[in-house]
């Protein structure tokens, strides 16, 4: 009977700490939601030592320098503008956290964009940084979507740049 209490008694720290260190890594992050014309709600979660300003398009600074900015497009238009170039153009296509990502050279201008998972909103993001630091900055970024069932008010165009 001892032995079993002893093993739920772990069982239970080890939770915890699972717990906490979940709480931990969601502090380090902080969010912002966006509603948009297709009733999704896009929030995106950037660590804390970056600011995001609440805005269609959005920006994302470091520092006090724009690192990005962003807006919200639909698939229909994304499809379309990713068969309009050419393969040279496709940097990278792959998953991250969830979601379908694809980043593209453009004009001299890297470009992502983000087909959030359970959604039919494209994220679009202009970046104003090198390959390296891009794909860093990916990797840690977060992407959710949730479907609204408020009035509209979210405002996007075809990629608002």
């Amino acid at each position: 009977m001892e032995k079993i209490i002893i093993s739920f008694y772990i069982l239970f720290l080890s939770l915890l700490l699972v717990a906490c260190a979940d709480l931990t890594e969601d502090r380090d992050y902080v969010s912002s939601s966006y509603e948009i014309e297709s009733r999704d709600i896009i929030t995106i979660s950037i660590p804390s030592e970056y600011e995001q300003i609440e805005e269609i398009p959005f920006l994302i600074k470091k520092e006090s320098v724009l690192i990005c900015e962003g807006n919200f497009t639909s698939k229909e238009n994304y499809s379309k503008f990713i068969q309009s170039l050419s393969k040279e153009n496709i940097i990278e296509d792959e998953d991250i956290n969830k979601n379908k990502y694809c980043l593209i050279k453009e004009e001299g201008q890297y470009k992502a964009f983000i087909l959030v998972n359970n959604s039919d909103t494209v994220v679009s993001i202009k970046f104003y940084l090198t390959l390296e630091e891009i794909k860093e900055f990916m990797s840690r970024i977060k992407f959710v979507s949730n479907k609204s069932t408020l009035a509209l008010s979210g405002k996007s165009e075809e990629f608002g740049f």
